[in-house]
């Protein structure tokens, strides 16, 4: 499992561009305006690398969004969803082309969960470079739209803040523990009738 001093080591540009990525988790805008803001910024920086670092936090951000969305819905097992969940941990332990393929698969029959094949733009951006559709960092507001912005915003820092302080990975953690743990501070569990 790379930690992410590792990864970085050896770009300073990489570095860089963590750092911004932590400046942008703790911005105080609006919820909706970060998220917006985050989703933007990662389609127009992460690339094409499928092994990047880059590639690995956006995919990371795509599980801390799935997790609460799969809280929200009581999902688990051969959901499409579950299943885009599994494989982008399974591509965060351990990122190759092989596991970004095998994600990349799975989410394109959970869309617009995950980044697979499929339109992510936001609303109103269409598919133009910052919408969100490139790298198919709009799924996070597809997210949002069903759990709201906030608890979005709040997952990704909880999942990504300890690995990139090199501290725990909460990826790996999961796995150790036998699979998707989903805690309960994770999301508000959706309400029946809602």
């Amino acid at each position: 499992m790379p930690r992410f001093a590792e990864l970085v080591a050896a770009s300073a540009e990489d570095a860089a561009w963590i750092r911004a990525l932590v400046e942008r988790l703790g911005s105080s805008s609006a919820p909706e305006r970060a998220l917006r803001g985050l989703v933007g910024w990662l389609d127009d920086t992460v690339g094409a690398g499928l092994v990047s670092v880059r590639m690995q936090v956006l995919v990371r951000c795509t599980v801390a969004a799935g997790l609460v969305l799969v809280r929200y819905h009581g999902w688990d097992g051969p959901h499409p969803v579950a299943i885009t969940l599994a494989a982008a941990e399974a591509y965060a332990r351990l990122p190759s082309e092989a596991a970004h393929d095998a994600y990349f698969a799975a989410a394109t029959n959970s869309y617009p969960y995950g980044a697979g094949d499929g339109c992510y733009g936001m609303a109103g951006a269409g598919c133009a470079p910052g919408s969100g559709c490139r790298t198919g960092a709009g799924t996070l507001m597809c997210v949002a739209h069903e759990v709201g912005e906030a608890a979005v915003l709040e997952a990704i820092g909880r999942e990504l803040m300890p690995w990139l302080e090199g501290a725990d990975d909460l990826v790996l953690a999961r796995y150790r523990a036998g699979g998707q743990k989903v805690r309960p501070d994770d999301a508000p569990k959706r309400e029946a009738g809602s």
